[in-house]
């Protein structure tokens, strides 16, 4: 009886025990632009006790406090490219929670070309700060270490059954600009970056369950007189890209529109060429993939 009992066990119980948590939480939906109520850009994926960080714009260190997740368990960041506003909110997060709630463990900043120099630079300008922390303050040296990657597309992390890809999209002027999707437990989402209307993104993203997409619009202003319109993804664009990838959810992130664009406008502009379901992001959202 007890033998048949741990047989059922294995058969039952034991697959759903191992399955790890695997949400998102969107810390950060804005922009450049001071809007109180949407930080810069950011997003944390986390699997079972790992957390991975996409993008540090303005507030990410706080947002992370509010959400309740805990720099213990972040190491590995991923930038999608070096927009100042995607990357502003970095030394906060690596100084702060280097002093109050990291780990004894070395950061790991994966990006495009370029983000050794940045971090280098980064490192640079607040040596002053850490070289006191360090020698004052008794504060482990490993805690303000970075280990920096440069990547290239493809598979760029491949461990305890949590993989993460990158794919090339394309920004404008500012050089490599990447995309994300991580796939653990069954399940998969993919995080856009900045971007125009992709056609790489759109291969990479077959089957995702969630995609978390930027957008880009301002009444009557056309596309060609634009700069900043003509480095992102309109709405209808969007719905294009939705309309094929066929997401369990598509999410808008990075919102980037005039004060007359509602959350509801937005729909209905995407609603022009895509009717399945889609949320317009907001700040702290979050998401559970596997339940």
């Amino acid at each position: 009886m007890l033998k048949s009992f741990f047989v059922l066990l294995i058969m039952f119980g034991v697959s759903s025990a191992q399955a790890r948590a695997f949400n998102v939480t969107l810390l950060g939906t804005g922009n450049p632009w001071p809007r109180p109520e949407r930080m810069g850009p950011a997003v944390v994926v986390k699997v079972g006790e790992e957390s991975f960080l996409f993008d540090v714009g303005r507030g990410a260190y706080l947002q992370l406090h509010k959400a309740g997740i805990a720099t213990k368990s972040l190491r590995h960041i991923f930038l999608t490219h070096l927009h100042s506003d995607h990357t502003v909110g970095l030394p906060d997060l690596w100084l702060s929670s280097s002093l109050v709630s990291r780990g004894l463990e070395a950061w790991e900043i994966s990006g495009p070309q370029g983000t050794k120099s940045f971090i280098s630079y980064m490192q640079k300008a607040f040596s002053a700060d850490t070289e006191t922390r360090i020698r004052e303050d008794k504060t482990p040296q490993v805690k303000f270490k970075i280990n920096v990657h440069e990547i290239t597309e493809g598979l760029v992390y491949n461990k305890n059954g949590i993989k993460i890809t990158a794919f090339k999209v394309e920004h404008g002027p500012i050089g490599e600009a990447f995309g994300y999707r991580i796939d653990a437990e069954g399940k998969s989402v993919v995080i856009s970056g900045d971007t125009v209307y992709s056609e790489n993104l759109i291969k990479h993203s077959k089957g995702v369950d969630l995609l978390i997409h930027e957008v880009a619009y301002f009444t009557g202003v056309e596309v060609k007189s634009s700069p900043v319109l003509s480095h992102h993804t309109l709405p209808d664009q969007a719905g294009r890209v939705f309309s094929q990838v066929k997401p369990g959810k598509a999410v808008y992130t990075h919102i980037v529109v005039s004060k007359d664009i509602t959350p509801e406008k937005l729909i209905e502009l995407t609603r022009k060429t895509y009717q399945g379901p889609l949320v317009v992001g907001e700040d702290l959202m979050f998401f559970e993939l596997n339940k």
